[in-house]
């Protein structure tokens, strides 16, 4: 809506704010003042804002994390990272967001931990841009939790992994982005975003990694046992492409996935060809693209008077409008 609070049209409360309005029995004042800290219409420490925290009100806990992150409270945090564990969502994922701008180094491993209760993408999400906020701090914790057990925080690590090469870390992240593509025994998710990783950073990568990288993927292709692993890879060596020289280019055309799913493949195409070749004939009649009243959402033939008397109820109107 075009007056919500959020587009700055609306206030929370229509009463004049300052800092004795913080403590104000009416949630709506308290929320009103943490959001003109958040604006910079009224200028606060954060130890003023720090008792807020723990607000009974969710509303009024979230902006409080909001504030904290646009008064870089490197003081406060403890506060920041307690929130993580809050009850409420939406107050976890500001505090993650928070970290992403004011933290310690010991702030990824409090972030991948909370993961770990966690998983939903809106935190996965807001934990890759924390981690890739704290840059170098956050290489070790995230290294560590790409080989971790919690599905979550490996995901996140690894994802974490490539927004920090972006940064500037290339060679540091390159290993374990390919000690995670390597794990068979890790889930689809970890080894999917590290092809991700690995191919995004092709044109920042030294050029020994990148070597490396255009000889590993198209040795990957043809024993890989996820068909959903192997389209990522094949996508990945098209981006590759421009990259390898002739020898490589070959291999890779050379690459073939299982037989079983080449069979799967090569065996529908045979059906679309057969399709398209098949003749009209009286009990293969042509319809509009749209389904018929009936249901057919298929070429719909019929082979025998039987069918025709059976189907006649529910195609006759349809054949009517068509025919006229």
């Amino acid at each position: 809506v075009i007056t919500a609070p959020a587009n700055g049209i609306e206030r929370y409360a229509l009463q004049p704010t300052s800092p004795e309005t913080l403590s104000s029995e009416d949630w709506k004042l308290r929320l009103q003042t943490v959001d003109g800290v958040v604006s910079g219409k009224l200028k606060l420490t954060p130890e003023a804002l720090v008792p807020l925290a723990n607000d009974p009100n969710v509303l009024v806990r979230r902006k409080v994390m909001h504030a904290l992150a646009a008064l870089g409270a490197t003081q406060h945090i403890a506060v920041i990272e307690a929130a993580l564990q809050d009850p409420e969502s939406s107050v976890r994922i500001a505090a993650a967001g928070t970290l992403a701008r004011a933290h310690r180094p010991d702030s990824a491993n409090a972030l991948l931990e909370a993961l770990g209760s966690d998983g939903h993408f809106q935190m996965k999400l807001a934990g890759v841009e924390a981690l890739a906020g704290m840059g170098r701090d956050a290489l070790d914790a995230v290294v560590a939790a790409s080989r971790g057990p919690n599905s979550a925080a490996r995901e996140v690590a690894v994802r974490a992994l490539y927004r920090l090469g972006k940064g500037g870390l290339q060679r540091e992240v390159y290993a374990p982005l390919r000690t995670a593509l390597l794990d068979t025994a890790a889930d689809y998710p970890t080894r999917y975003f590290a092809v991700d990783g690995l191919v995004g950073l092709r044109l920042e990568l030294p050029e020994a990694e990148k070597d490396d990288l255009l000889g590993l993927l198209p040795s990957l292709l043809p024993n890989e046992a996820s068909a959903d692993l192997q389209t990522k890879i094949a996508w990945g060596i098209g981006y590759l492409s421009a990259l390898m020289p002739a020898p490589a280019k070959a291999q890779a055309r050379r690459a073939r996935p299982p037989r079983s799913t080449s069979a799967m493949r090569a065996s529908a195409r045979r059906r679309q060809r057969a399709a398209v070749r098949a003749p009209l004939t009286p009990t293969r009649r042509a319809r509009p693209s749209g389904p018929p009243s009936g249901g057919c959402s298929g070429p719909c033939s019929v082979s025998t008077s039987a069918q025709a008397s059976a189907s006649s109820r529910s195609f006759r109107p349809w054949h009517r409008t068509w025919s006229s």
